[in-house]
C-alpha cells in the first residue's frame, strides 16, 4: 500500500489508551478508501480537542483483521430475525432506546417531533432531519425509518463471502435442494438485498451531510464541522466493521460482540470512554456531556478519563469544575 498522508496516517496508527474493556489492533484503510475520503479527515475543526476527538473516532472504527479461524454460523430463523429490525427487541431497537432525544452540537428542539423540514430548507435544518431519521423517525416521503438501522448495520457487518460459504457448507451435508438449504439462502439473499439498498441510501445522504461540513469550492461552509462527531447518533465513518456470527443467534451473540468491543456501538454503552467525552468536552466547557437514556451526568462524568494526548492548555478549567461535583 503506498505511504498515507500525514493527517491519516496519524488518525489510523496513533497508540489507543486502553480502556474498560481493552482493544485489538486496528489496520490501514484500504487505498480506495483514503483516496475518497480524505478530505474529511481533516475538515477544518474550528473548536479545540475536535480534531483530537475525530482522529480517535475513525483509530477505534477502522476493521479489525477478521480471525481465519473462526466459522460463520447461520439459519434462516437466525437471519430472519436479524434482518426485523422493526421489532422493539432487536438489538438495534434496544440501542435507539438509550439515545438521547436531543442532540448536543446542534439545536433540535424547533424541529420536533415531526415539524416539517423541506429537501430545500437550511443546511441546519436538513441536519436535524437527518438527525431525527437516524433516530428511526420519518415523517415525510423524503424520510427513511431505516437510516438508523443501516449505521447499526456498518458496525456489525456479516460478510457475504463468509455466509456464501457457510450455505456452501450445510448444502454439501443436507443437499443442495433440501428446505433447510433453500430457506437459509433465501432469507440472507432478502437480507442482503435489504442491506444493500439501505447502505446506498445512507452513503447518499452521510457523504452530502459530510460536503455541508467542510468548505466548499466557493470557500463556504454550511455547517460546523464538529457535527461530524455528533454523539448523539451513531459515526459514519469510512469503512464497515466486518463481524463473524459464530451461533446461529445472531441477535443474542451481538449484544455479547458489543460489550467486548463498545466502539462498534459508538460507545452507547460506555459513554466515558467515548472520544466526544474524553478529548471534546474537556476543551470546551459550553459543551454538554454525552449521557445515554437511563445514564446520569455524574455517573458518566466520574468515569471518563481524559485523553492524555491533550495539552494542558487545551483542557478548560471549567472541567475541574465540573469533575469536582460529579465526586
Amino acid at each position: 500500500m503506498a505511504a498515507l498522508p500525514g493527517a491519516l496516517a496519524k488518525a489510523v496508527t496513533a497508540d489507543l489508551p486502553p480502556s474498560i474493556r481493552g482493544w485489538q489492533p486496528l489496520v490501514r484503510p484500504k487505498k480506495k478508501v483514503i483516496l475518497t475520503t480524505a478530505p474529511f479527515v481533516e475538515p477544518g475543526f474550528e473548536k479545540k480537542g475536535a480534531q483530537l476527538c475525530w482522529y480517535r473516532i475513525l483509530n477505534f472504527r477502522t476493521p479489525m483483521p477478521i480471525d481465519g479461524d473462526l466459522v460463520l454460523k447461520c439459519t434462516a430463523e437466525g437471519i430472519v430475525s436479524f434482518a426485523g429490525w422493526a421489532d422493539t427487541q432487536h438489538p438495534w431497537q434496544i440501542l435507539n432506546q438509550k439515545l438521547p432525544e436531543s442532540a448536543l452540537l446542534f439545536d433540535v428542539e424547533r424541529f420536533m417531533p415531526d415539524v416539517h423540514i423541506s429537501i430545500r430548507g437550511s443546511k441546519e435544518a436538513r441536519t436535524v432531519k437527518l438527525w431525527r431519521q437516524t433516530h428511526g423517525n420519518a415523517f415525510e416521503k423524503s424520510e427513511s425509518p431505516d437510516v438508523g438501522m443501516a449505521l447499526w448495520e456498518r458496525g456489525h457487518w456479516v460478510l457475504n463471502a463468509l455466509v456464501e460459504a457457510a450455505i456452501a457448507a450445510l448444502a454439501r451435508i443436507h443437499g443442495e435442494n433440501s428446505a433447510l438449504v433453500k430457506a437459509v439462502r433465501r432469507a440472507w439473499a432478502i437480507y442482503y438485498r435489504d442491506r444493500s439498498r439501505r447502505a446506498d441510501n445512507l452513503r447518499n445522504r452521510f457523504m452530502q451531510f459530510w460536503q455541508w461540513c467542510v468548505v466548499n469550492e466557493v470557500g463556504v461552509r454550511e455547517v460546523p464541522a464538529e457535527y461530524m462527531f455528533e454523539p448523539t447518533m451513531l459515526a459514519y465513518t469510512f469503512e464497515v466493521l466486518p463481524w463473524v456470527p459464530t451461533t446461529a443467534d445472531w441477535c443474542k451473540e451481538v449484544e455479547a460482540v458489543d460489550a467486548a468491543q463498545p466502539w462498534r456501538n459508538c460507545w452507547v454503552d460506555a459513554p466515558s470512554e467515548h472520544p466526544y467525552n474524553t478529548t471534546f468536552v474537556p476543551c470546551n466547557p459550553d459543551s454538554k456531556l454525552f449521557v445515554p437514556e437511563g445514564m446520569t451526568e455524574a455517573e458518566v462524568g466520574r468515569a471518563v478519563v481524559v485523553n492524555p494526548e491533550l495539552a494542558d492548555t487545551d483542557i478548560s478549567p471549567q472541567w475541574t469544575t465540573m469533575v469536582g461535583a460529579w465526586h
